[in-house]
């Protein structure tokens, strides 16, 4: 893995950290981009405690701007191996836009994430792990982070996860237990609304 760069969102605290931490460990390079640059350098010495030869730097970015996305991105200068979209918001409970004027969950976990590309623009695209809000949230809340990030690690590292798949713990409910495929929600079994909703994106997104 000494080779690889890896790019995980949401990495200053919770699952994305604790990812980000597993990852160095197995050599990966990796950059983190995180909005609080108080907590982008609290990251780096929290990994570093851990790994203290860990490859690691930080970026700027704010998913709610896609200005700031399209900068993000200008400054990753190799190829991307492994993208972890683990950044999101759910249920916001006041309705929020971002600066481009999108709906907030909408604009930051989706549109947002759209712009960054599971390759950042390249040809040959990077092995993408998308966290759901579901897992990440209720998951972490029964397990703990440590035993939480496993599905997201098998998803984006181990060589028999497949693209296209939705892993998550095997255990009760859902909620507990090793990384397993999983069946997609109904509601995302639907090729004609995947379509249309990537159509959509490229077009806020243009």
């Amino acid at each position: 893995m000494n080779d690889k760069l890896a790019i995980v969102t949401g990495a200053s605290s919770g699952v994305g950290l604790g990812l980000a931490t597993r990852l160095a460990a197995a050599g990966v390079e990796l950059i983190l981009p995180v909005r609080d640059a108080a907590k982008r350098s609290a990251a780096v010495a929290t990994i570093k405690a851990e790994v203290p030869s860990a490859r690691v730097r930080t970026a700027e970015l704010d998913l709610a701007s896609l200005k700031s996305v399209a900068a993000f991105a200008a400054t990753v200068e190799r190829p991307v191996h492994i993208l972890v979209n683990n950044a999101g918001v759910m249920a916001p409970p006041v309705r929020h836009v971002t600066a481009d004027c999108l709906e907030l969950q909408f604009g930051t976990t989706l549109t947002g994430l759209y712009a960054a590309g599971p390759n950042l623009g390249r040809s040959k695209p990077a092995r993408l792990a998308a966290v759901t809000a579901f897992f990440a949230r209720l998951g972490i809340f029964v397990q703990g982070v440590d035993q939480g990030l496993r599905p997201t690690l098998y998803a984006a590292t181990d060589p028999s996860a497949r693209g296209g798949r939705l892993y998550g713990p095997d255990g009760f409910g859902q909620f507990t237990g090793g990384p397993a495929e999983l069946a997609l929600y109904r509601p995302a079994r639907s090729l004609p609304d995947a379509a249309r909703l990537w159509d959509v994106s490229a077009e806020l997104v243009a």
